[in-house]
């Protein structure tokens, strides 16, 4: 099919900037997509917090309540095991937020 000039493939996909399991403090600030497995799907009404894993470690993405609706009604869907594809912010997470037991544990993607 032709979208905006340019041909797509119906195999085309989108790269990732990063891997789940590079992200850094250094990454603070930086617009990110990630692919990956969900791991863990935890829901706490207001916000959503998908912990994706891929080959090279995981990160936590965080769908909050500024996310839009559809962000936030599909973020609900995602099961474990599911593969994911997310975009967004990387912070650093507040210190009693940081998990020591995580390579990516001081920094979480905020979709």
């Amino acid at each position: 099919s032709v979208a905006g000039g340019e041909e797509k493939s119906l195999y085309a996909t989108t790269q990732r900037t990063h891997a789940c399991g590079e992200l850094s403090v250094a990454d603070v600030g930086k617009v990110v997509k990630l692919q990956g497995w969900a791991s863990r799907v935890r829901d706490k009404g207001a916000v959503v917090f998908l912990l994706l894993r891929d080959r090279y470690g995981d990160v936590q993405a965080t769908v909050t309540d500024q996310s839009t609706q559809e962000l936030k009604e599909k973020a609900k869907e995602v099961r474990p095991e599911c593969v994911v594809e997310v975009t967004g912010t990387v912070q650093k997470r507040d210190d009693g937020a940081i998990n020591p037991n995580m390579k990516t544990g001081e920094v979480e993607v905020i979709v």
